[in-house]
């Protein structure tokens, strides 16, 4: 007669990505982060897999994973972001399912999610079935295993969907109490049903729910468990601030119980993103809770299915039909209406706001998707075998793009994988159908503005569709969804509509092949290309490249095959870049060769010409006559990119200003350092030059440690920052810390390789450098690194000296890496009790101990 706790956290972001160049764009209100992708990474997701058991004192006696003793589900197209952008986040989510099986027989803490969040009631049958299929090869993908549940977006249900998923191996789903209609005891079709329409269900017991026929028929050899969540339990993680006090979160979880003596389940539901992000130090509270609180109250943590095996359900349930049979959801309270209609359920916005536009957005969307589902049926009838049937196989291509993995599923469904074109029709009907489903991700419902981040991001995968079918249709497809987009007016007046967001926000973001050869030219000449063979989602095949100076002109003409990785359409294009006055004005003429009579060396010859002369250049006369092309600016370059030309610009133009910099500095350091002593104001003539002159001694000297040097000296850096304290200049050390951390961490890397008495003292000093230099290092991975370092190397060293294997350098050493992890806020008692034995023979000092 046991107590059991799951908590599940639903960890999940909209996919953000541009659908032109497959990557995320900065977003500003993620400030400091890139982007929320990263930001909710670094407050949310990464600590969870990192968390931190304090003692009383605030001191790290252990970190762990918490995902390992929760059941959880990551969004796939979070997953895909973090799989190439937060890969040791990445790494501890896997990790942990493995874990989880390890403990629980098998049942990993894991389970799927329909693919990107659409809210399955409102959606097609077939699409219901993509986004499911979906879902689950993207979690076979990643966790190597069947999954025994599936995430339903917003916990969104009808009869309908229902009967969907009991066409698969799931073993149960989990929803809100709210959403259950009544129950009765399991295998009595003759006992009575009692009503829970007002969620008083009793959630510490799993339930059996069947399919129905046409008819609403209950179908006995088809069904699905349901696991109902403790509502304001929940609620209390969610909204109440109960993380920040475990003791009191278990004694409502212990009081959830009840008692009655028999084996019981409580769990809890919430948006993962409360422990961490929503709720700041979320993740240590939840830690505690797991690891500490509740089994002192005998209650054990676990997930899901393991419960199921040891105790299956005995009763059935039948869910609500919710308004005209369209289904429910945990955050809407009048069916699934928060997704289609203004039913008053709204987050954030301002006072007299309304949401009538989500009606005409929907209305809009799905009338777009039959268009294309209709145009790929027809243009695909005599190119597949099964077209529906190769879109729910294109997740294979969708997780991996390498060209093996094309060629076996265009083989697989086409009816002639061996001629390029319709190998690129093929592709491109398929993303059709992705950017489709993806422009369906509920978030572009869920706010109070139209305008929204994330509802201009779904029209941005609408525009990117209705682009790929262009060439199929007669051009009217856009003009009547624009039309549509009309009927939903925006609460902003200044935006008006969908049709004046979709032409200002949304089309702007499109990119052409033209583009893409812009952003290759303008990063060449400024060596600035990442990658000589790929321009985001582009693989490029450089034929030839001339620079060539005139005067204050610098021309860069060259000749490119761009190739789209995901439509696999390509081009062969010829461009020029014109850079007049070091940059202030950078013009790039682009040419797609399609076998005219236009000839590359004379339209390069005749522009030769043009340039030479001493006469202001007449660039669109250059692009209509010579170069019969497109013109394009660096203004044409995506906002980063953009950003890090100019960079690089000003930094070749300013190498000399730092040099005047760096010798004022220089000429007045003693003048400087008489003001420092005297506690005077720097003139304003001096700061900038000493601001820049300090941050780059200290960024130069860093960069240039060596770990393998035996002497490391960062006199000058100390010098420095002492001074700029002393004249209360903040310095510019972002770029200096960055580069810092990495040697940091990666000495710590080593020591778990190299346990050298020599390491360990370069360590001690890297901490020292990094408090005189007033660094402010991100302590979190460090403190990771150290925890390892702790567990896997110094505990085994101290066992060494124990069993009689004692030196004063293996001492030494040990003893250095627990300074430091005092430092860094670790309780060292257990390792420092450990040798207290060995303490008369090693250790003399005093002070060898913080």
């Amino acid at each position: 007669m046991k107590n059991y706790l799951t908590i599940h956290g639903h960890f999940y972001q909209p996919p953000r990505e541009n659908p032109w160049t497959e990557i995320i764009e900065a977003q500003p209100s993620a400030h400091p982060a890139h982007d929320w992708n990263h930001r909710i990474n670094s407050e949310c997701y990464y600590p969870n897999g990192n968390s931190r058991i304090m003692d009383a004192t605030g001191h790290i006696v252990d970190i762990v994973n918490n995902y390992r003793n929760i059941s959880f589900n990551f969004g796939p197209t979070l997953l895909s972001w973090m799989e190439v952008h937060a890969p040791a986040t990445y790494k501890l989510i896997l990790n942990a399912d493995r874990e989880s099986m390890a403990r629980h027989n098998g049942h990993g803490a894991a389970i799927a999610q329909c693919y990107n969040h659409t809210i399955l009631p409102l959606a097609n049958e077939r699409d219901q079935q993509t986004q499911i299929k979906w879902g689950v090869a993207d979690f076979q993908y990643r966790f190597g295993r069947n999954p025994e549940s599936i995430w339903l977006a917003e916990t969104a249900i009808n009869q309908v969907t229902l009967n969907i998923l009991t066409e698969f191996d799931f073993k149960y789903i989990i929803l809100s109490p709210y959403q259950a209609e009544r129950i009765r005891t399991l295998n009595q079709e003759n006992a009575a049903w009692k009503g829970v329409q007002d969620g008083n269900i009793d959630i510490r017991r799993p339930y059996r729910c069947f399919a129905t026929d046409g008819d609403g028929q209950k179908i006995k050899d088809r069904f699905i468990d349901i696991f109902f969540y403790h509502g304001p339990l929940s609620r209390a993680i969610s909204f109440e601030h109960i993380l920040g006090n475990a003791g009191k979160f278990s004694d409502k979880i212990e009081a959830a119980f009840g008692t009655k003596q028999e084996t019981k389940i409580v769990s809890v539901a919430t948006d993962g993103e409360t422990y961490g992000h929503h709720e700041q130090f979320g993740d240590l509270g939840l830690a505690y809770l797991l690891t500490i609180a509740a089994p002192v109250r005998d209650i054990i943590p676990t997930n899901y299915a393991a419960y199921l095996e040891i105790s299956p359900p005995k009763f059935e349930v039948e869910i609500k039909k919710g308004p005209g049979g369209e289904g429910t959801a945990w955050s809407c309270a009048h069916g699934v209406g928060r997704w289609y209609r203004n039913c008053g359920c709204s987050t954030g916005g301002e006072a007299g706001w309304n949401q009538e536009w989500r009606q005409p957005l929907r209305d809009a969307l799905n009338d777009l998707n039959e268009q294309l589902g209709q145009i790929c049926e027809r243009e695909a009838e005599n190119i597949f075998h099964d077209f529906w049937a190769a879109r729910e196989n294109y997740i294979g291509v969708i997780l991996d793009r390498s060209a093996e993995k094309v060629d076996e599923f265009l083989g697989q469904h086409l009816k002639d994988a061996s001629i390029h074109e319709i190998r690129c029709k093929a592709m491109c009907l398929m993303e059709i159908q992705r950017n489709a489903q993806l422009m369906f991700t509920s978030c572009g419902w869920f706010f109070t503005e139209l305008s929204g981040l994330e509802t201009v991001q779904i029209l941005k995968y609408a525009a990117r569709a209705i682009e790929l079918a262009a060439e199929f249709t007669d051009g009217r497809l856009e003009e009547s969804f624009i039309g549509n987009l009309s009927k939903a007016k925006s609460n902003i007046s200044s935006y008006e509509d969908g049709a004046w967001i979709y032409t200002n926000f949304v089309l702007p973001a499109k990119i052409s092949f033209g583009h893409i050869v812009n952003h290759y030219a303008i990063s060449a000449m400024f060596d600035a290309l990442q990658d000589d063979k790929k321009v985001f989602s582009y693989d490029i095949e450089d034929h030839f490249q001339e620079s060539i100076k005139l005067a204050n002109k610098e021309i860069l003409f060259g000749k490119i095959r761009v190739t789209s990785q995901v439509t696999l359409n390509s081009g062969e294009y010829a461009f020029v870049l014109i850079n007049q006055e070091n940059g202030e004005h950078l013009d790039c003429i682009v040419h797609k060769e399609n076998g005219n009579d236009w000839n590359f060396e004379a339209a390069k010859n005749e522009i030769l010409e043009i340039l030479k002369e001493d006469a202001p250049v007449d660039i669109n006369e250059m692009t209509r006559k010579v170069w019969r092309g497109d013109s394009y600016l660096l203004a044409d370059m995506p906002a980063e990119e953009r950003q890090k030309i100019v960079d690089k610009i000003l930094a070749m133009q300013l190498q000399e200003t730092y040099s005047i910099y760096k010798k004022i500095y220089e000429d007045n350091y003693g003048l400087m350092r008489m003001i420092a002593r005297s506690g005077l104001k720097l003139p304003d003539e001096l700061i900038l030059p000493t601001k820049i002159t300090f941050s780059r001694i200290i960024f130069d000297e860093i960069n240039s440690f060596n770990l393998e040097e035996p002497k490391t000296n960062f006199q000058n850096s100390i010098n420095a920052a002492r001074l700029a304290e002393k004249l209360d200049l903040p310095l510019e050390l972002e770029d200096a810390t960055h580069v810092f951390q990495k040697a940091f961490e990666k000495i710590i890397d080593h020591l778990n390789t190299d346990f050298s008495l020599e390491l360990v003292k370069k360590l001690e000093e890297l901490v020292q450098v990094s408090d005189k230099l007033f660094l402010k290092l991100h302590k979190t991975p460090i403190q990771n690194a150290i925890f390892i370092l702790l567990k896997q190397k110094v505990l085994p060293e101290i066992e060494k000296i124990i069993a009689g294997e004692s030196d004063q350098e293996r001492y030494d050493s040990i003893a250095g890496i627990l300074r430091v992890a005092f430092y860094y806020n670790f309780n060292i008692k257990i390792y420092k009790d450990r040798l207290k034995n060995f303490e008369n023979r090693f250790n003399q000092d005093p002070d060898y101990w913080p």
